[in-house]
């Protein structure tokens, strides 16, 4: 595959990131060496990767959680563990609840670039991180606080350890089961700023960026809306008195 081919096959938006990824794909399969990315990216690159992969050379990724949104992608890796960790942060202060956006706030005010790590998970203050190996010891060294609190942090090795995927379920009414309406409820906003959302690449269908506001969701489709979280499409439940379809959702907590 020549360099045009390869980068036509992503989103002119990732068009820097598919020209690095492209110098890592022609090294790993015309020599074959184990190639890993020192970035972890979102389902719109490594899903079209995972899809080329073929009997000359193998690519395949990894972000430590089940169904881990963002991943390190390698290329020709058989025998290798790949070059994550995953963090523990703790934060022991009762008087706060902590969110999602406290923890990876206080990672970037280090400077740590966000693609440098992966998902984040948070319950009852308590933090999961995966992050790619070289800014481990940097995290370690620098992360005191979680906005106002002292934090400690820890590597979790054995992956019997590994938080496990969680969901919180509700209930929407629709109209239809076209993207753009199951979306605005979802996300709690209205039709318009869906299409936005929509048009501006935000919305991941199946791990592909979708544009498309027509297309009709099926059951166990999996939605990503940037911003607003992940969502399978678990279960219909029928209809409203008003005629409205009933879907249950789940979101990964």
């Amino acid at each position: 595959m020549d360099k045009n081919s390869f980068i036509a096959m992503f989103r002119k938006e990732s068009f820097e990131e598919a020209t690095k990824l492209y110098d890592k794909f022609k090294i790993a399969r015309g020599k074959g060496y184990t190639v890993f990315t020192k970035e972890l990216y979102t389902p719109d690159i490594w899903k079209v990767l995972e899809d080329i992969s073929d009997n000359f050379i193998k690519i395949d990724s990894y972000g430590i959680f089940e169904e881990a949104e963002r991943r390190i992608i390698a290329f020709n890796n058989y025998e290798e563990c790949f070059p994550l960790d995953l963090i523990k942060i703790t934060v022991k202060n009762k008087f706060i609840t902590l969110n999602h956006r406290d923890f990876l706030g206080s990672i970037m005010s280090l400077g740590i670039n966000r693609n440098r790590i992966g998902d984040l998970t948070v319950k009852d203050n308590t933090c999961y991180l995966s992050a790619h190996r070289e800014v481990t010891t940097y995290l370690l060294d620098n992360l005191i606080k979680i906005r106002n609190s002292n934090c400690e942090l820890h590597i979790i090795e054995n992956e019997k350890d590994y938080p496990k995927v969680s969901y919180d379920a509700k209930t929407i009414n629709v109209n239809s089961l076209r993207l753009d309406a199951v979306v605005a409820s979802i996300a709690n906003v209205s039709r318009s700023e869906a299409l936005i959302l929509l048009k501006s690449g935000k919305v991941l269908l199946n791990y592909y960026v979708q544009n498309e506001k027509s297309k009709d969701i099926s059951l166990k489709d999996k939605i990503t809306i940037r911003g607003y979280g992940k969502f399978i499409v678990n279960e219909y439940l029928g209809s409203s008195k008003s005629g409205r379809l009933k879907i249950e959702i789940l979101k990964y907590s």
